[in-house]
């Protein structure tokens, strides 16, 4: 729902830094088998099936589009494909376009810094295409730490705003987050509409730097 442009990944290692070597290599092994894992556990469920997109709003990378002039959402049909490393420059293009208005808006947008930055952490395993009624719409990328999950990307391509499909999408990952009572962490472009749309559903702000704005939602 970050959405990723200028976002700060946190650092799970962080905090096990004073442990010694060999203790901090079956850490990171011990991670990595829980990010594998986490990622089956998203494919296997990367079919909703009919979903209730009652939202009137979507994200569109860190932008939040208002549709007030929408009464009724049709149900709507999502899936999220696996990505592959070959997607890596169409994943490109959906954020470009999804970033650019709020980026404009604030003086920063860069499409050469933004194609850096994604492939800089672009892992395919943890990201997924989404698709509305056999349409791609977007795509989101979540990174599941030992304690939390990261959601580094959420983006919704301009053309398919206002369909409720971001709320749809959190649905679902709230649902998923919930069962393994996982909290979830993101970052938000600073004058981005987007903080509004993370803080109506349920995400609470622990920390701001000069462009971002840090939020978590702990399980329901």
């Amino acid at each position: 729902m970050s959405l990723k442009s200028g976002l700060t990944r946190p650092d799970p290692l962080r905090s096990h830094e004073h442990l010694d070597s060999g203790q901090s290599v079956k850490r990171r092994v011990f991670e990595l088998e829980n990010l594998k894992a986490a990622a089956e556990e998203l494919t296997q469920s990367a079919h909703i099936g009919r979903c209730e997109a009652r939202p009137r709003s979507s994200t569109i990378g860190d932008e939040l589009v208002d549709k007030n002039d929408l009464q009724d959402i049709a149900p709507m049909k999502l899936a999220f494909p696996v990505t592959i490393e070959s997607d890596a420059e169409t994943l490109v293009r959906i954020r470009i376009a999804a970033m650019r208005e709020s980026l404009e808006r604030i003086g920063r947008f860069d499409p050469q810094r933004a194609r850096e930055r994604f492939l800089a952490s672009f892992v395919p395993d943890l990201c997924r295409f989404i698709e509305a009624d056999d349409i791609q719409a977007g795509f989101i990328l979540i990174s599941p730490q030992h304690d939390y999950w990261h959601l580094d990307h959420l983006y919704i391509l301009p053309e398919h705003q206002g369909r409720g499909i971001g709320g749809a999408v959190l649905s679902d990952v709230f649902k998923r987050a919930d069962e393994q009572r996982k909290p979830i962490r993101l970052g938000a472009l600073r004058g981005s509409d987007s903080n509004r749309f993370y803080r109506r559903y349920g995400f609470v702000q622990t920390d701001e730097a000069e462009w971002d704005i840090f939020y978590v939602r702990h399980p329901s």
